[in-house]
């Protein structure tokens, strides 16, 4: 397929009987045109389906109109909430948003990077899949703004809009407790982000204060995967009962999936036969509801396009500023009542 000629702005001024430099101030509104050239450069523009090259725009006003969102896992609907939270922020003050997606691996996250600094996106909402923050501190230090949604990075002083994951994996697993369990399981998700390590430390914690013994089998492997959790629970869930826990706390939403498919298929009824809690949860996720810690991840977007927009209009101030997020309780149905019942 022959490739069309693209139409330069020489060609509309001719059209339009102006200068290149009037047709050039009228598409970049760098100075005042008069209504009438201006019509006849639009009339111009549309008759030779003129498009703006903004990659030349962009390397002239060194401002390229776009943000972009750098996640794990475009599949995950905590994930896709909060690009729609940051789009719906950003896109009043001119903005557009770019997606991209690391498949949680860290050398894939820094290849992507680097392709949008080079591309000069105005800024950066990175959820990372990274061990530390040297690289991305070195993508701000050039000169690009950038904010860490979800997942804090050890040694980085990067703005941060985290959740308190510690503290929330305790009042859930203690919730579980109250209501008279004390063969808790933990679903993990993977241990070597900051995040799934305060879960699960969280977790072990809660299960120490109230003086119950953490039972290793009924710890899940480190595991990123919806299928994981899948298999780990089918083999645990069919064993004997004695064998069993009474609970499991999916570490998150992807976990739960995971679970909850594996329930389905061994008819285990959940709420009954097994209680179930979770970090996080998923409208796409059908069955009980179930007693979860909800994360407001559109509102978190929306935090995090505040902060990039205040930091790429010169505010120094919003650069390390930190906030954390208290996910909210929601009960469900999914939590069996076992304080006057005998357990095994």
């Amino acid at each position: 397929m022959k490739e069309e000629k693209r139409v330069t702005i020489y060609e509309i001024a001719e059209r339009a009987g102006v200068s290149a430099a009037t047709v050039s101030r009228a598409l970049n509104s760098d100075y005042p045109v008069s209504s009438e050239t201006r019509a006849r450069i639009d009339k111009a523009v549309k008759d030779l389906n003129y498009r703006t090259n903004f990659i030349a725009r962009s390397l002239r006003s060194r401002k390229s109109n776009l943000i972009a969102i750098v996640i794990p896992d475009i599949t995950n609907a905590f994930f896709m909430e909060a690009a729609k939270g940051l789009e719906k922020e950003i896109s009043t003050s001119g903005y557009n948003l770019v997606l991209s997606c690391t498949d949680g691996k860290a050398e894939k996250e820094h290849k992507i990077i680097d392709s949008l600094v080079e591309r000069r996106v105005d800024g950066l909402i990175v959820a990372s899949s990274d061990t530390n923050g040297k690289y991305l501190e070195s993508i701000a230090r050039e000169g690009t703004p950038i904010v860490l949604i979800d997942r804090p990075l050890q040694d980085c002083n990067l703005t941060k809009i985290i959740w308190d994951n510690k503290e929330g994996a305790k009042k859930i697993t203690n919730y579980l407790i109250s209501y008279g369990h004390k063969n808790i399981g933990i679903v993990n998700v993977s241990l070597d982000n900051i995040n799934g390590r305060d879960r699960y430390q969280g977790f072990l914690e809660a299960i120490a204060d109230a003086g119950l013994e953490n039972n290793p089998e009924w710890n899940s492997p480190s595991d990123s995967t919806s299928d994981g959790a899948y298999k780990w629970t089918m083999n645990l869930m069919s064993k004997p009962k004695s064998e069993r826990p009474t609970a499991l706390f999916a570490a998150n939403n992807v976990k739960l999936a995971g679970v909850l498919k594996a329930c389905l298929e061994l008819g285990i009824k959940i709420g009954d036969e097994l209680s179930l809690v979770s970090f996080g949860f998923s409208d796409f996720l059908f069955g009980p509801e179930i007693t979860s810690l909800f994360q407001d991840s559109l509102y978190m977007g929306k935090l995090g396009g505040e902060r990039i927009l205040s930091m790429l209009n010169g505010n120094k101030q919003s650069n390390g500023q930190d906030i954390i997020l208290i996910p909210e309780l929601h009960e469900g149905v999914s939590v069996k009542d076992l304080r006057n019942e005998k357990q095994w």
